[in-house]
């Protein structure tokens, strides 16, 4: 865990170098963890898993759905139960006829291969609005699959994520911890230099559960 006092650079940059990545995961990508219990439609108890905030500038299909099985993965050990996972969209179920909406629709088929769909639920291609309220949802989905709100928000590209992150963070008021660095074979964290002790310590705490888990995550790994 480090990062408080550098840029996310030069922290990336030392992980990748001294910790190897798991050959099962396409990419390495990173996971921000925020809680927000007085925020409407925050996740389902007020905890939302966002993926990738920090790494991967952009990222074909395959990546993406690589991306959403690793965080809901992630997800259900933190929960405790089946995450939702759904992966961002412009675009709710081909509402939009574009490239990045036929992407994201593309991974999302592809995640849902590789899960069992007891363990991690997959949606998309959503809006936020829909993957999040279930009045947007039943609006614009109304034969929806799944009626919860999401626990998981992939992106379709690095901006889309960090300028999120960051919203939420310093205007909504959400307690953020990580970035949890996934893909490797040892758990890691990049913190921001604008973190508050508490989620410094926040953040600790849960690298020191998914170290526990790990082997859960990638039973290659070496924590």
């Amino acid at each position: 865990v480090g990062g408080n006092q550098s840029y996310p650079a030069s922290i990336f940059r030392a992980l990748l170098h001294l910790v190897k990545p798991v050959p099962s995961v396409p990419r390495v990508f990173s996971v921000a963890i925020l809680s927000a219990s007085h925020l409407a439609h925050f996740g389902r108890e007020g905890v939302l898993f966002l993926a990738d905030c920090g790494l991967n500038e952009e990222l074909s299909s395959k990546q993406l759905a690589a991306i959403a099985v690793e965080t809901g993965q992630l997800a259900r050990i933190y929960l405790g139960r089946r995450p939702r996972v759904v992966l961002l969209s412009h675009s709710t179920k081909g509402s939009a006829s574009t490239s990045s909406g036929r992407e994201v629709r593309a991974a999302t088929e592809m995640a849902r291969q590789q899960v069992d769909p007891e363990e991690v639920e997959i949606d998309g291609e959503l809006q936020a609005d829909a993957a999040l309220d279930p009045l947007a949802s039943e609006i614009k989905i109304p034969n929806a699959e799944f009626k919860q709100a999401a626990d998981v928000l992939v992106f379709p590209n690095l901006d889309a994520a960090n300028i999120t992150l960051k919203l939420l963070t310093h205007v909504g008021g959400a307690n953020a911890f990580g970035q949890f660095i996934l893909g490797l074979t040892r758990p890691a964290a990049q913190i921001s230099r604008t973190m508050d002790e508490e989620s410094i310590y926040g953040t600790a705490l849960a690298v020191g559960v998914e170290a526990i888990k790990y082997h859960e995550l990638y039973p290659e790994g070496e924590a």
